[in-house]
């Protein structure tokens, strides 16, 4: 470091000979160049620019013969011949990123450079979540801001929900009525819904091909790992109907319902547009009203196995 006395405010500072070799070092701060250099008015030089680019294109010109072009392959292509050559060399153990070595490394850094996936900072999460009341949970207050704001963006982006439009479409039905067959369709759906056979039909119909979702599967493996007398639902054959719900797994013995829920689907924070009867509350009193105890899980606490055992077995203990 050499010692400099700055052009500007006349202060002493220290900077790199390279930099005093360079042009450089003449001020303590950019302020102080800044301000030295208001007023001035830099004129353009143009031999001094002809003599710049000659002596840059004389570097550049060494240093291609040195070291070679940096874009050696520049406006060249492989033939057909080469590609192939190229691609056989590259399939199976050959490539390095098809290996199942390579492949456990990349997990692994992956794994080491998300926080989330380390064991202790879910298991810190989880703690610190315990005894606070979940996020999803609303004030009535919020839940009517949140009416609000969806009336307004449905006002905004579906047309048929504008007053205007809807003035002209009543004035054109007007006159028009429904044929007698299809008049009180709606009113015989009620009727036949309210017979538990007729829903009970329609609701294991719709659930005869569902497959188990990744963190269905995952709770099914923990089932099978601890003896949790759970079973899952899904399959069509063991569809079990409360009130108008089909739960992911039952024990039917405690009357015990479990339900799997992911964040997107039914948490209001994360999905602003999704329905009141898909959050956490409504599903809790939907089976509370029917004589069920609901455990809700949530695909993020899946990951520590322990946790979700004891929630499980305190219910069932009782």
């Amino acid at each position: 470091m050499i010692e400099r006395i700055c052009q500007f405010c006349g202060k002493k500072f220290k900077t790199y000979k390279s930099e005093v070799n360079r042009g450089g070092g003449k001020y303590c701060s950019q302020e102080c160049y800044h301000k030295s250099q208001k007023g001035k008015k830099k004129k353009f030089d143009p031999e001094k620019w002809e003599r710049a680019k000659k002596l840059i294109s004389e570097k550049a010109k060494e240093r291609i013969k040195r070291n070679g072009h940096p874009r050696g392959f520049l406006g060249k292509r492989h033939t057909d011949e080469t590609k192939k050559k190229i691609g056989e060399k590259l399939k199976g153990e050959s490539n390095p990123m098809k290996r199942p070595e390579t492949r456990k490394k990349m997990s692994e850094i992956r794994k080491r450079n998300n926080p989330l996936k380390r064991p202790e900072v879910r298991r810190k999460i989880s703690e610190a979540k315990k005894g606070k009341p979940p996020a999803f949970l609303m004030t009535d207050e919020g839940k009517r801001r949140q009416s609000i704001r969806t009336r307004e963006r449905n006002l905004k982006d579906n047309p048929a929900k504008r007053p205007e439009v809807r003035r002209k479409i009543s004035e054109k039905l007007k006159g028009r009525h429904n044929s007698p067959n299809t008049e009180f369709t709606s009113e015989r759906l009620k009727l036949l819904w309210k017979d538990p056979n007729y829903r009970n039909k329609v609701i294991k119909n719709s659930r005869k091909i569902r497959r188990p979702t990744s963190p269905e599967v995952k709770f099914i493996e923990v089932c099978e790992k601890y003896n949790l007398p759970f079973v899952y639902t899904g399959s069509g054959k063991r569809t079990v109907v409360v009130g108008n719900r089909v739960p992911d797994f039952v024990h039917r013995d405690k009357k015990v319902v479990v339900e799997i829920l992911g964040t997107y689907w039914h948490s209001p924070l994360v999905n602003h547009k999704l329905r009141w009867d898909r959050t956490a509350p409504v599903i809790l009193d939907s089976y509370r009203k029917n004589g069920w105890k609901c455990i809700l899980i949530w695909d993020y606490e899946l990951e520590d196995e322990k946790s979700v055992v004891g929630k499980l077995k305190e219910v069932i203990v009782e």
